[in-house]
């Protein structure tokens, strides 16, 4: 610890508070702390201050992690790193709060019927990129699009009965049962 103080130039409350830190986390050994402490040094926290905003940061990404582990039913298991990576993403450089990760979970099994990290990072990319920070601006964004493809779908519709038969070959639904209905009765 001495040397950390000569070699890194660190004060007293640095070290006892990296300590704590690291005796919170079950690493007592003296060789984590000074590993730690010329990572952080390294990383920039170089002061109190510094180190306590960082550790601010990391416990707050380790309590993210925890529920969204939770949330994926990943608890009993080591994380891959692809999966770390898509937390890192989502909380780190997306800023997504654990309700919009949430959000992004219902969405993914109302999709496809199950959990996949993978899948709820496309939802999140999208969002991040839409600009959707919150659930209700994905709310919005979801009836907008609702909307849209109500409008188009009755556009359709109503083109194809005044129009008759439709480019490439397709056809009008409404013919094609009405005609069915009238050679099943034809059958009887």
């Amino acid at each position: 610890l001495v040397g950390l103080l000569d070699h890194l130039s660190l004060d007293a409350e640095y070290l006892i508070l990296l300590c704590a830190h690291c005796a919170g986390l079950g690493k007592t050994s003296i060789h984590y702390v000074e590993k730690v402490a010329q990572d952080m040094v390294a990383g920039g926290a170089s002061t109190v201050e510094a180190l306590q905003e960082t550790l601010r940061r990391e416990d707050a990404a380790r309590e993210a992690e925890g529920q969204i582990r939770a949330l994926f039913g990943a608890q009993d298991r080591k994380l891959t790193q692809t999966e770390r990576k898509y937390i890192r993403r989502w909380t780190d450089e997306w800023k997504f709060d654990l309700n919009m990760i949430e959000l992004a979970y219902e969405a993914t099994v109302d999709s496809i019927g199950e959990a996949s990290m993978r899948y709820t990072d496309g939802v999140l990319k999208r969002w991040s990129t839409e600009g959707l920070t919150t659930p209700e601006a994905v709310a919005a964004s979801d009836e907008r699009w609702r909307r849209d493809k109500e409008s188009a779908s009755v556009g359709k519709t109503k083109s194809a009965k005044e129009g008759g038969k439709k480019q490439g070959g397709s056809f009008d639904v409404d013919d094609f049962f009405e005609a069915a209905l009238k050679r099943s009765y034809e059958d009887i």
